[in-house]
């Protein structure tokens, strides 16, 4: 589901080292850098906040998400009333704005009510899915993605 100013969504962290996944819905996509330590046993973190498709700019509701995240796995304390404050605001701008316009509030309300979207089964599920379905459509045994020049007999 599409991550909505109406609300409130943590920060999730990706481990770049096996067994310390956590949060649901982690990106498989990792940072170079985080693999890079990770292959050479260096733990590290990348934390990810979701931010509605509709909001253009710094979304500071993220950024507090990202921020308290992070604080809190490094166990530090940061004074975050402003950055609060911020993000209080601008969740009234985007209530004020979506009042304001009646389609996109029915379009909120319509993304809201279809609940969470599935999560996509893995690529090589996806691969093997539609060769199994190119074969039965071409009545073709054979990989439709390899060159017909490559077959041994």
């Amino acid at each position: 589901m599409s991550r909505l100013h109406r609300r409130d969504g943590p920060a999730h962290p990706e481990h770049a080292h096996p067994g310390h996944r956590e949060g649901p819905g982690i990106p498989r996509e990792r940072h170079a850098i985080e693999i890079a330590l990770a292959e050479q046993g260096i733990p590290s973190v990348g934390i990810w906040a979701q931010v509605p498709h509709y909001v253009h700019g710094t979304y500071f509701p993220g950024a507090l998400a990202l921020v308290e995240r992070a604080a809190g796995y490094l166990g530090v304390r940061l004074p975050l009333n402003s950055l609060v404050d911020l993000a209080r605001e601008e969740r009234a701008r985007l209530d004020t704005v979506v009042a304001s316009r009646p389609e996109a509030s029915a379009y909120l309300d319509q993304l809201e009510s279809t609940g969470p979207v599935p999560p996509l089964p893995p690529g090589e599920d996806i691969a093997d899915e539609l060769e199994r379905f190119l074969r039965e459509a071409t009545g073709d045994s054979r990989n439709p993605f390899e060159d017909p020049g490559d077959e041994t007999p």
